[in-house]
């Protein structure tokens, strides 16, 4: 037993089946059954002449054919045919099949002579029956009158050109906000939010005090030198000085054993605090007796670090002076920090500025501690009441959207605005401010007026009308359609305007 398989696909029809059928048919030998498998979706074949086409296919050919589908209505009309409609193809029964009853839907003439009158009868069903001549000559007639009525009512079309002129719209909006409101008012009402951040100032001042104390010692370093032969050993505060009536000096701080002929360099110290023993380079040149037989003294660098004991500090009154200059800074660059802090989205509105605490501070040099300058570093934490930029773009539609300007288009929805802050309600727990707000646009003309006033003219007489109610300098540019007629059309809605 032969049998094939055809998969039919949503796009199939009654030719295309019968191509397929026909193709498994002649490239295969020894054939006895097809399977035809119906897509899910999809109707292949739609009267019932289709079924019996494929019916007579199969019994022309002596093949026993079989559907799978479970569409009922490819069993109902499969049925009328004697073609067996199966749900899957398991169901079909595969034991071998007698050449002579290969084809089980073999029908009698009879039979097919009924069939035959049936699917012609549906095929003459579908087909319009003809009016008689009586009926269509009124039908031809209104026609006639309609189609003439479209060309000379209908038909004629003009289009006419005004150029507008570029315009603006100008306004001041008012608006105000307070610690309550949450929403948009039609009054001009904004919601607001409190912004909170930290400034870090910055600010040095002279320190204006006065404080005593031991004072310090200078120090710095000599280079020895042993012209001897002899090692020479130079005990601990040895003293050295500028000349030998000299009360004072410096003085060694270690122990030294200086081997002939070499030289060291030790550090010294002063006898006494003072900013006088701050020696330049090459003053101390005198070395104790007896040792300055074999020793010889240099001093290459200056001395250094010496002070009296008076020194300028820091006062609290210079704390106070530095914490002003702080603040005077934050309010002089106020505007700056907030707005760089509330970023382009919400805008500040400075009038509510303020200084809430301050946060933490660093003093150098601390009070009471010797410096000639103070130096501050202050963190504030301060405050200010912003508005969303959104929100008042929205008030400005509002305004725009329940005042039109006649006669004035818009080429943007939105209108460029800037803020300027008002004070006037400074005092009543409400704060004002300006929306300056421009709208580019057109100026145009009312075209249903236009309209009413050339319609049916003469294009002539419109060209002239339009000149003089609009005080035009050229005559507009009008085009008639059909291009023959010479006024414009009884029909107000067939004429259009346009622009370059």
């Amino acid at each position: 037993m032969k049998i094939e398989k055809i998969m039919l696909q949503p796009y199939d029809n009654i030719d295309s089946l019968l191509d397929k059928l026909d193709q498994v048919f002649q490239t295969t030998r020894g054939l006895t059954q097809i399977q035809v498998f119906w897509p899910a979706r999809g109707r292949v074949l739609d009267s019932s002449l289709e079924f019996g086409m494929v019916a007579g296919w199969a019994e022309r050919n002596r093949i026993r054919l079989a559907f799978i589908s479970t569409d009922p209505q490819v069993m109902m009309k499969a049925a009328e045919h004697n073609i067996p409609v199966f749900e899957s193809a398991e169901k079909i029964s595969s034991a071998p099949v007698a050449p002579s009853e290969r084809f089980l839907l073999k029908r009698s003439d009879s039979i097919r002579a009924i069939r035959f009158a049936k699917l012609k009868a549906e095929s003459d069903a579908l087909k319009e029956k003809k009016r008689p001549l009586m009926i269509e000559l009124p039908l031809f007639l209104f026609a006639l009158v309609a189609a003439s009525l479209i060309l000379f009512i209908v038909v004629p079309h003009a289009s006419v050109k005004i150029q507008p002129e570029a315009s603006t719209r100008e306004f001041t909006l008012p608006l105000w906000t307070n610690a309550s409101i949450n929403t948009l008012t039609m009054n001009g009402g904004v919601p607001s939010e409190i912004l909170r951040f930290s400034i870090e100032m910055k600010s040095e001042v002279p320190a204006t005090g006065i404080i005593t104390g031991a004072g310090s010692l200078a120090v710095g370093t000599v280079m020895l030198q042993n012209i001897c032969d002899q090692d020479q050993r130079i005990p601990i505060r040895t003293n050295f000085s500028v000349s030998a009536d000299q009360e004072g000096g410096f003085h060694s701080l270690s122990e030294i054993n200086l081997p002939g002929q070499t030289e060291t360099m030790i550090p010294v110290e002063a006898n006494a605090p003072g900013e006088s023993w701050n020696l330049s380079a090459n003053s101390l040149s005198v070395v104790p007796t007896p040792l300055d037989q074999c020793i010889r003294i240099r001093q290459p660098e200056a001395m250094s670090g010496g002070e009296d004991g008076i020194f300028v500090t820091p006062t609290e009154e210079d704390y106070q002076a530095a914490t002003e200059k702080n603040r005077e800074q934050i309010g002089i660059s106020a505007a700056e920090i907030v707005e760089e802090k509330a970023g382009a989205v919400r805008i500040p509105l400075m009038q509510t500025f303020a200084i809430e605490k301050l946060m933490a501070e660093t003093l150098q040099p601390a009070l009471g501690y010797a410096g000639e300058t103070l130096g501050l570093v202050q963190t504030f934490e301060v405050s200010v009441r912003t508005v969303n930029r959104r929100d008042i773009a929205q008030q400005v539609q509002m305004f725009l959207d329940s005042n039109p300007q006649a006669g004035f288009s818009p080429k943007q929805e939105t209108a460029r605005f800037t803020v300027e802050e008002n004070t006037k309600l400074a005092g009543t727990g409400q704060f004002g401010w300006d929306v300056h707000a421009v709208q580019s646009g057109e100026q145009t003309v009312n075209q249903e007026q236009i309209k009413e006033l050339i319609s049916g003219k003469t294009l002539r007489d419109a060209k002239q009308l339009l000149r003089e109610q609009y005080a035009l300098s050229d005559d507009p540019a009008i085009e008639v359609w059909p291009s023959w007629l010479d006024r414009l059309p009884l029909v107000a809605s067939n004429i259009w305007f346009w622009r370059e």
